[in-house]
């Protein structure tokens, strides 16, 4: 039995009564108990046996639904959102239904299920590239499933090559792996596609841990120039401002490592890691008084942690 207190009682009485008039369930009836108005429903539909003109009145209720199925998983109301979207998928195949019952399963924290749901998208329509891009984004959160997600991004850029999301994931995917040269490769396309932010962003990345793992003078070079475009399309980007200091850490150019880390921690004056290695650069350049400063500043907002000889971090307080 599916349980609706919530929902709108019109929708409900309408999509009783449409599915008698259709003969959709071999058993449904509309029922309340203790207040709450149930859908007791039996049997698959038979879609293709319908004509046109009530096929049109069950597409109108299914867009309604989906109306209000979203309005429910945008207030976090997920079990009625499920609902709604769950009485579109047995009417018909509906991909956009099922794509957001994935989402709405996955946001309820069901994230195996929304995979399943997201795999009988792609059996309603398996060369579409937002299916297959959806169902890779949700399989690259596991370590296990890093291969098959890099094949559902790498179905949904064949299938469109200016699918700048899938270029993006993948990307990031490969450079998780450690597969800098490829990852860099997609994070071109990616960003010829859509000069923006977050491509630049991610292209950093990119280039730093390949950077880190071959300091080849082009890799440095290239690194360089999108570090420049990077804080000159956004200029308080802490995340970016951290990282062209700590580059310049690694490169032993203090000074810059310096300016740059304070530039952080103006944006961003909580972060732990920046002021960390700003007490470090300080102290690499004998300026050991202001390196005290900044660690006993970080230590009186609670952003310094030691290892106690029990080997438990706790937060510094000296």
């Amino acid at each position: 039995m599916l349980d609706f207190s919530d929902m709108n009682r019109k929708s409900v009485l309408e999509m009783g009564m449409l599915q008698g008039m259709l003969g959709i369930y071999g058993i449904e009836c509309l029922i309340m108990r203790h207040g709450r108005y149930c859908l007791v429903t039996s049997m698959s539909p038979l879609w293709n046996s319908k004509p046109p003109a009530l096929k049109e009145h069950l597409l109108k209720t299914a867009n309604r639904l989906m109306d209000e199925g979203l309005k429910y998983r945008e207030a976090g109301e997920y079990e009625n959102a499920e609902f709604c979207f769950h009485q579109i998928t047995v009417w018909f195949n509906y991909l956009p239904a099922f794509i957001a019952m994935a989402w709405t399963v996955k946001l309820a924290g069901r994230q195996d299920e929304a995979v399943v749901w997201l795999r009988e998208a792609l059996k309603i329509e398996p060369d579409n590239a937002y299916t297959n891009f959806e169902l890779g984004n949700f399989l690259d959160e596991n370590p296990e499933s890093y291969a098959e997600a890099e094949r559902f991004y790498k179905k949904a850029i064949s299938i469109d090559k200016n699918s700048v999301n899938a270029l993006n994931n993948l990307g990031l995917l490969l450079k998780t792996q450690g597969r800098y040269k490829e990852a860099l490769v997609y994070a071109h396309q990616c960003l010829k596609l859509s000069p923006e932010h977050r491509s630049y962003k991610n292209l950093s990345i990119i280039l730093y841990a390949l950077y880190l793992e071959d300091s080849n003078p082009s890799i440095m070079k290239e690194l360089i120039e999108t570090f420049q475009i990077l804080l000159k399309l956004d200029p308080n980007d802490a995340i970016a401002l951290f990282q062209v200091g700590y580059f310049y850490m690694v490169q032993r150019e203090f000074s810059k490592s310096e300016h740059f880390f304070r530039r952080a921690l103006e944006v961003d004056p909580s972060d732990a890691d920046t002021y960390k290695n700003l007490v470090a650069v300080l102290k690499m350049q004998g300026r050991d008084r202001e390196a005290e400063e900044f660690r006993k500043k970080a230590i009186s907002l609670g952003l310094l942690w030691v290892r106690g000889s029990d080997g438990v971090l706790k937060k510094a307080d000296s």
